[in-house]
């Protein structure tokens, strides 16, 4: 029951703006983040849900420059295809029937690393911060029979 009201107080108190914000493309510097943490947001609003993750790269891959070698740009793309998943990020009550309208996950040195390889300037990516985002719109035909959400990603299988 306390599941329900934390759900449903998150629907009530975020407007849709803040929902439309969510999925608003934007350039933004990085900030300084914790490893070890993540930010997950997610929002109800009407029959769909945006949920929206950003972690550190280390958190993920274990390092948060351009990718040396091979194992390296391995670990960023099995990240990519982890977090392109929804069911490896949440899991909601079978009754809801939740289809993704929209989804993308985004490292932030993809455009950084190709702009830079034409200039082979890498130096700068040594004291970088990176990390991935993952954004969802998913539309529910059943949304009233969110009870609960299941966080997923950081669960050891």
């Amino acid at each position: 029951m306390k599941k329900t009201r934390l759900v449903m107080a998150l629907a009530t108190i975020l407007s849709p703006a803040i929902f439309a914000t969510l999925h608003a493309e934007t350039t933004r510097e990085l900030a300084s983040h914790n490893h070890g943490e993540a930010r997950l947001s997610l929002v109800l609003d009407g029959d769909q849900i945006a949920l929206t993750l950003v972690s550190p790269a280390a958190n993920l891959v274990g390092f948060e420059h351009a990718p040396e070698n091979e194992a390296q740009q391995s670990k960023i793309n099995n990240a990519k295809q982890e977090l392109g998943e929804i069911s490896n990020l949440i899991g909601l009550p079978k009754g809801v029937n939740c289809e993704p309208v929209e989804q993308s996950v985004h490292w932030s040195l993809d455009e950084e690393h190709e702009e830079h390889e034409e200039h082979e300037e890498h130096e700068e990516h040594e004291t970088m911060h990176s990390e991935f985002e993952a954004d969802f719109l998913l539309t529910c035909k059943n949304i009233e029979q969110v009870e609960w959400i299941d966080v997923k990603l950081f669960v050891e299988v």
